[in-house]
């Protein structure tokens, strides 16, 4: 049965005494478990060790199922793995053994206690002025886009920021297997969370994005938003719905590269669809997806011997009408933001032919 949030708060501090501390620094962004007696943080980008630990394995396991009870998940040998959302809207990912081999592992994403804006992002360096532009005048026309980039780059955050622009005239749907709260404030939304994926509510019923994304298109809404795309199921759904007049998708997806965008997009719509070509299938996305906003980290070395994690948007990628990509802007750590002007006019006009 799930407990009320103070219940579960409850349940947290009596056992997670050991990382209460941790849970409790707004500096901290994850808090990684490796062993009961392994443990280590997130601050500003990079890892630091900790002197906390649990008194033993069985100590670190209880806490981790109480959690999973604490949500109505049951997590054990039989069903060892743990994806789940605290009421304050923390992440947790855990895993025991059998899988783990060497013991219950874990990790929490605290739920962030600053929603940055896309003005946050500008001032913070994140992005400049003249990327933000670009991007947002393909958000007001309702161009496809995913926000990319790898695990911890911030592409949560600033698909956010991205949601902070929207016109609040506008009924916004949003599906994720985790909810991350990526429209606080805004009245006029509907958020669809299937939080216990590969689970099923029922023997002929299985909650999966999928099912989210073919529900929240049956509501009347002007976006559809989805959290991160990580099987090909999900993946073939929103570019269905992209291909369908749904215009101004929104989502995030997991690549090393603007460009890279495109060839994950094939690979994983392919092993959904596998008796359509390739050829088909990088049609089909070039002709729907607009834009990918590459994020990642750079980690640069400081005149005192610190290191300094600045997580930037690194590459902006438009595919034009004729189905070829171009990188609008690159940055490079040695050369900084590097600027397409050619493509950028071209980029332009098109969104002026469509208004």
């Amino acid at each position: 049965m799930r407990k009320s949030n103070t219940e579960v708060n409850e349940l947290l501090v009596h056992y997670g005494g050991p990382i209460k501390g941790l849970l409790e620094d707004k500096t901290i962004t994850e808090i990684c478990i490796d062993h009961y007696d392994n443990i280590y943080v997130e601050r500003n980008g990079l890892l630091e060790d900790t002197d906390v630990a649990w008194p033993n394995e069985a100590e670190l396991s209880r806490y981790i199922q109480q959690i999973a009870n604490s949500v109505g998940q049951v997590v054990n040998r039989q069903n060892p793995l743990l994806d789940a959302r605290l009421p304050d809207g923390a992440r947790i990912n855990a895993t025991l053994p059998p899988v783990s081999v060497h013991g219950a592992c874990m990790s929490i994403r605290p739920y962030p206690a600053v929603h940055r804006t896309m003005e946050d992002l500008i001032e913070g360096g994140a992005i400049q002025k003249r990327s933000a532009d670009l991007i947002v005048e393909g958000l007001n026309a309702k161009l496809n886009m995913l926000v990319t980039g790898g695990t911890g780059s911030g592409k949560t955050s600033f698909l956010r920021a991205l949601l902070f622009l929207l016109d609040e005239a506008e009924r916004v749907g949003i599906v994720e297997d985790t909810n991350e709260n990526l429209a606080p404030g805004r009245k006029r939304k509907v958020e669809l969370e299937a939080p216990r994926r590969k689970r099923a509510l029922s023997d002929d019923q299985i909650i999966t994005l999928v099912t989210l994304i073919e529900e929240i298109l049956r509501k009347r809404i002007d976006r559809l938003v989805g959290g991160e795309l990580r099987t090909p199921a999900a993946c073939a759904a929103f570019l269905d719905a992209m291909a369908t007049g749904h215009g101004g998708c929104l989502g995030t997806l997991h690549t090393s590269g603007a460009i890279d965008t495109i060839d994950r997009l094939i690979t994983l719509f392919a092993r959904q669809a596998t008796n359509v070509d390739r050829h088909s299938i990088s049609d089909l996305i070039l002709s729907n997806l607009d834009i990918s906003i590459y994020i990642a980290k750079d980690v640069e070395q400081q005149e005192d011997g610190t290191r300094r994690v600045t997580r930037r948007v690194k590459e902006i990628m438009w595919i034009d009408e004729q189905k070829k990509p171009h990188l609008l802007m690159k940055h490079r750590v040695k050369t900084g933001h590097e600027y397409n002007e050619v493509a950028i006019a071209a980029y332009r006009s098109h969104l002026e032919s469509i208004h």
